[in-house]
């Protein structure tokens, strides 16, 4: 009897022990389960919170590129009538240059008329002035023709030409450049000569073509082909000074 009731209260005391470990563990199987579920609300809460930043950087980013938009818009639309003006402003002095030199061209070609008619008029010694000033130009034409000829005869000589010394070859490529220099002078020369020429034809020769006044005989004896004045070329070279 004493036996059974010690064996029956061990197999109690195990029993309540069994018991005892199975509640702890279900509590312990609770507290994790509620651990993981913390977790999980926690790391749901930085998901969010971590989109929420997200979509509020994603917006800024978008106002800051809306703002950059129309801040290059408006740029842009300055730009525009700031070359629009610009244009404006070309198109105008363009317009008034043209009328400056429209009006002073009419009154060069007013002047230049009023001196046609007038050498219509011409006595036999202005005449005889004039004629004497047309061989001149002729004369001047025919020998700038033949030195022109002459300088390139001599360069094609210079080119077949054999140099035994250094010395030979720097005069030769000196001749040439003198032939060359020469020859472009000649032919501005001859351009000059020519358009005197054909004003002698029209009877516009000797009137300046800036001012429309007569260019001084002496100065025309010196210079046959001079289309400006004294004063008029004066200020010509003034202005070629000033732009170097």
């Amino acid at each position: 009897m004493a036996r059974q009731k010690s064996t029956s209260k061990s197999k109690k005391k195990t029993t309540r022990k069994k018991a005892v470990k199975k509640a702890t563990r279900k509590k312990a199987v609770k507290k994790a389960t509620r651990k993981k579920a913390v977790k999980k609300a926690t790391r749901t809460k930085a998901a969010k919170k971590t989109t929420r930043k997200k979509a509020a950087k994603k917006t800024t980013r978008k106002k800051v590129a809306k703002k950059a938009t129309r801040k290059k818009a408006v740029k842009k639309a300055t730009r525009k009538k700031v070359a629009k003006k610009a244009t404006r402003k070309k198109a105008v002095k363009k317009t008034t240059r043209t009328k400056t030199a429209k009006k002073a061209a009419a009154t060069v070609k007013k002047a230049a008329k009023k001196v046609v008619k007038a050498r219509r008029k011409l006595s036999k010694a202005a005449r005889a002035r004039i004629e004497k000033l047309r061989t001149m130009l002729e004369e001047r034409r025919t020998e700038i023709l033949a030195n022109i000829r002459k300088t390139r005869e001599d360069t094609v000589e210079a080119h077949r030409r054999t140099f035994s010394e250094v010395g030979d070859l720097v005069s030769a490529s000196l001749e040439k450049e003198m032939a060359f220099k020469y020859g472009e002078y000649g032919v501005n020369m001859l351009r000059e000569i020519d358009t005197a020429l054909e004003k002698l034809k029209e009877g516009s020769y000797g009137i300046c073509e800036t001012c429309g006044k007569i260019i001084g005989v002496k100065r025309l004896e010196i210079v046959p082909s001079a289309r400006l004045c004294i004063k008029c070329k004066s200020k010509e070279e003034e202005g070629n000074k000033g732009s170097r």
